[in-house]
């Protein structure tokens, strides 16, 4: 015999219920979210661009010396942007681990950053000098391509120059479960920085992808 029965959270005084889906499947929600009933995830790619936009220019190769130049992923009106990961591309002729691209190392660096006027910046990287700090940044150690001088490096990425292809996954890199979120409607937004003359070298572009969480 079954008795008609219902599960409620009365904390603070409030009464939230436990929803059954049509499926007969009990509805439950991890606290670090997603999901969400009635919520649509959308699948979200873009270059980091100087305006934030996919039609804004994706190209790296910038002066940032004397005026910083930004590239960035904005929040987005009406849903809650996840990033998980970050694509990078390097590129240049003779590239080697000790060099960015194959100039050599950078002065200043570039700078990843989480930024949150709220709360505060959170800085990702403070100054991604050499070919080989993007490849830690991103864990990219296990296992390399190619060896020796060669390592972490693939031929013809950008013509006939070689590059250092890294992903920085926040879920395995920093335990975040969706990747980074940037609320619906706010100021937040991931960005690169460029603070060094970086004109010289073939190719230098990062790309994100996620998903967008309409409600």
């Amino acid at each position: 015999m079954s008795w008609p029965s219902k599960i409620f959270n009365a904390a603070k005084g409030k009464k939230f219920g436990l929803k059954i889906t049509d499926q007969n499947a009990a509805l439950v929600t991890d606290t670090r979210t997603p999901p969400v009933a009635n919520s649509t995830e959308r699948i979200f790619r873009q270059f980091f661009t100087d305006d934030g936009t996919p039609s804004g220019s994706s190209d790296m190769l910038v002066d940032g010396s004397t005026d910083n130049v930004e590239f960035f992923i904005p929040a987005v009106s009406g849903a809650d942007r996840y990033i998980r990961e970050i694509s990078w591309v390097i590129a240049d002729q003779n590239a080697a681990l000790n060099t960015f691209g194959a100039i050599s190392a950078l002065t200043n660096g570039v700078e990843v950053t989480y930024e949150d006027p709220s709360f505060g910046n959170v800085t990702i990287h403070e100054g991604i000098k050499s070919n080989f700090d993007l490849v830690r940044l991103c864990g990219t150690g296990a296992p390399p391509v190619g060896s020796t001088t060669s390592a972490f490096r693939a031929n013809n990425v950008v013509g006939n120059s070689e590059g250092y292809i890294a992903v920085l996954d926040f879920v395995t890199q920093f335990g975040l479960p969706w990747g980074v979120k940037i609320p619906a409607d706010s100021t937040l937004k991931l960005v690169i920085k460029i603070r060094d003359n970086i004109t010289a070298i073939d190719g230098f572009n990062a790309i994100a992808y996620g998903f967008d969480r309409i409600i």
